[in-house]
């Protein structure tokens, strides 16, 4: 088997790191006093780039729209004669 008595002997003798312990801890002593519930569990934020990327649209559309009208302009008025 390779979880008898073997077993806790090597680790008893040394191959533990230095900051390990064989002792158990309790659950509620582990977590309970890290971070309140609040600050771990958090509904995920709304992305940002949805906003821009609606600003870019829209400002690329009305750019394409002065641009056409440019162009309108300037054929109806003979500027490419």
């Amino acid at each position: 088997m390779a979880d008898g008595k073997e077993v806790d002997a090597v680790l008893v003798d040394g191959e533990l790191a230095p900051a390990s312990s064989p002792t158990p801890i309790a659950a509620s002593a582990a977590i309970g006093t890290i971070k309140p519930a609040g600050e771990v569990i958090r509904p995920p934020e709304p992305e940002k780039g949805n906003r821009l990327m609606l600003a870019l649209t829209v400002t690329a559309g009305a750019l394409a729209v002065a641009l056409v009208g440019a162009l309108i302009v300037a054929i109806t008025t003979g500027a490419f004669s």
